[in-house]
């Protein structure tokens, strides 16, 4: 009877056991990260591996699962599906890895979590390791801070040693003006046969690349800019904005830009590449991260690249300076997740670059928003980094306002119509009449464009 009674005891006692650990393994949590893998490069991604080797590296992965979600779309296809998804508690990811361009009017929306409590207990967040002006790519209007910046940028002049040098222009080239940039065109139209003087970003279908990379540019190197933050009266019927869409129309019309099927095309963007890489190419205006393409695990590799391109600062339209823009990415955390603590924990552990953070940031050719990575060999060896890092010195930033995103649609609209023959003009006030419908009369600026 007694070893009855044992063995029912010990039955009961393993059990117990199992139900203990059915009921731990119960209590694991999850989190979901969705990041947009636009190239569809899948586990042989850098911000794959970067999430999963810092997971792998994480105290907590007995306690915490990670689901990624990388989507192989466009950028304004995963903004609308994170939209929809974030709307509800049941398909919501967790972390977001989020454009700064459109986070502002998702912020408004009430699609992202406020991080003051937590940014507030983050040592890294205080102590100067955050450059500051990286900061202000995830503060909304109202002061809260609603993500932590993983990577900014800058943008200048890309231009083909080979090509400048034939064109007789030399291999270090720097424009001081716009008409500089002009004349070097026509440098390259008169001498160098079959090159396509200037590239740049001039349709709709590459959206905000268009806005930031391209048109604003030029807009702020007019010293105007799109809104005063301070009272968010929009800028209209400026003479700025009519400069720099005339830039883009007189580029195509006096035959220095490429072909307008190809401009306006989807593979713009490789169309182009492919030219710089063949010596047909001169300047490419865009972000300091464009090398990445050429690295061995890039999309283009192109041994000895550091040595065939240079990377020139936009200067102003008169000559008085330089302009760049600077944006970015940012972790944030979905206004619906069910476990933030953990959330912002596994964020800030992405940002350690003793973990996988300097991989990932080499790999993406960006900008890292921690001061301490100037003193990363590994990041400071990367071609051209201490370059466009210098050009923080002189960045600006797009609008901390919710309307931007809307009104960014509304400039690339502007521009691909004047590229494909809608006059400056027409284009410029029917850019007018959009913004006007959307913020209302009372917070538009009327600036005094008078038709020429």
């Amino acid at each position: 009877m007694k070893k009855v009674f044992s063995i029912l005891l010990a039955t009961a006692m393993l059990l117990s056991c199992l139900g203990s650990i059915s009921l731990a393994e119960g209590d694991k949590i999850t989190l979901t990260i969705a990041y947009n893998d636009s190239n569809d490069q899948g586990e042989e991604g850098y911000r794959y591996k970067w999430i999963m080797d810092t997971y792998n590296a994480w105290d907590k992965k007995d306690s915490v699962d990670i689901k990624i979600q990388a989507e192989p779309v466009t950028d304004s296809d995963f903004f609308t599906k994170m939209q929809l998804q974030m709307g509800d508690p049941s398909t919501s990811p967790d972390v977001i890895l989020y454009d700064t361009f459109q986070l502002q009017a998702d912020i408004a929306a009430g699609y992202f979590m406020k991080l003051d409590d937590y940014v507030a207990n983050y040592g890294a967040w205080n102590d100067g390791t955050y450059y500051e002006a990286t900061k202000a790519g995830v503060t909304a209007a109202d002061g809260s801070v609603y993500g932590i910046p993983s990577d900014t940028d800058t943008r200048g002049l890309w231009y083909n040693k080979n090509v400048m040098e034939a064109a007789g222009l030399g291999r270090d080239w720097q424009p001081e003006s716009w008409q500089d940039i002009v004349d070097a065109c026509q440098a390259i139209k008169d001498n160098v046969e079959g090159a396509i003087p200037m590239w740049m970003s001039s349709s709709a279908v590459e959206a905000e690349g268009t806005t930031m990379n391209s048109f604003l540019m030029f807009l702020y190197g007019t010293g105007e800019r799109l809104v005063d933050d301070s009272t968010g009266i929009w800028n209209i019927n400026s003479q700025g904005m009519y400069d720099s869409l005339k830039f883009f129309s007189d580029l195509y019309a006096n035959g220095f830009g490429g072909e307008q099927y190809e401009v306006i095309d989807a593979n713009a963007w490789a169309t182009m590449t492919e030219y710089l890489m063949a010596d047909q190419l001169g300047i490419f205006l865009n972000g300091n991260w464009y090398p990445s393409n050429f690295l061995s695990t890039g999309m283009y590799p192109w041994e000895g690249y550091e040595d065939q391109i240079g990377f020139a600062k936009m200067p102003n339209q008169n000559g008085d300076g330089y302009t760049t823009l600077s944006g970015g990415w940012a972790l944030t955390i979905s206004a619906q997740c069910q476990h933030p603590d953990e959330a912002f924990e596994f964020m800030t552990m992405l940002m350690d670059p003793e973990i996988a953070y300097t991989d990932f940031i080499v790999a993406r050719g960006d900008l890292a928003t921690l001061t301490a990575m100037t003193e990363n060999e590994t990041y400071t060896s990367v071609p051209f980094i201490d370059l466009a890092t210098s050009y923080l010195d002189f960045t600006a930033y797009r609008p901390a306002n919710e309307n931007y995103s809307t009104i960014s649609s509304y400039i690339y609209t502007a521009v691909e119509e004047v590229v494909t023959g809608t006059s400056v003009e027409d284009a410029l006030q029917a850019y007018n009449q959009k913004v006007t419908d959307l913020v209302g009369a009372d917070f538009v600026k009327d600036c005094g464009h008078t038709a020429e």
